[in-house]
């Protein structure tokens, strides 16, 4: 017969792996939660600029949803293995191994959709301001973390006296009208 001061360490030792072990799920669970919200509020405000965009959102609420699923299924799951070891029917190292690998898996394969997701908008939007910079000779302001802004235009510092303001509408003029000739750049050996 277990003596009562064995019993109570047991009971002590098996609580304290319970609360333990749900820390992590509970982690897994709050953080994919708010990181599906998150997904939704962010296509919705500002929508999907391209269909690889889309691709991605989609995998990243799919990723983000099974883990939800998985670990509500870990936690079910532990909590019952918990009252049947309490009932002396099974030993703890038993549980299914499987779901609990594939929730932190999707967990993980949605962490890295998400980098991938912001690297992919950082350049589409860099992409952009340089594109309208370059089509239509609009300054771009850039900052560099810790650094002062930098604004991008080749034409400001001429565009600053009125007469090559003049010069520079006129020929930018006269280019979108076809009014050109192309030549060949000349090197200098």
């Amino acid at each position: 017969m277990i003596e009562k001061k064995e019993l109570e360490f047991y009971k002590a030792s098996s609580s304290a792996w319970y609360a333990i072990s749900l820390e992590h799920d509970k982690a897994l669970l709050t953080l994919s939660s708010v990181a599906l919200g998150l997904l939704i509020s962010l296509s919705v405000k500002f929508g999907v600029g391209s269909s690889l965009i889309l691709i991605i959102y989609c995998l990243l609420m799919l990723s983000f949803f099974l883990t939800i699923v998985f670990v509500l299924t870990k936690m079910k799951n532990k909590s019952a293995s918990f009252f049947k070891f309490l009932q002396s029917e099974i030993n703890l190292n038993n549980t299914k191994e499987i779901v609990y690998e594939k929730s932190d898996f999707s967990f993980y394969v949605g962490i890295l959709l998400f980098m991938l997701m912001g690297i992919i908008i950082s350049i589409d939007s860099f992409e952009d301001k340089m594109h309208l910079h370059l089509d239509h000779h609009i300054p771009v302001l850039i900052t560099p973390q810790n650094d002062k802004p930098t604004v991008i235009s080749e034409t400001a510092y001429l565009m600053a006296s009125p007469k090559n303001l003049q010069r520079l509408n006129q020929a930018i003029a006269e280019i979108e009208a076809g009014n050109f000739q192309q030549h060949d750049l000349i090197f200098d050996s």
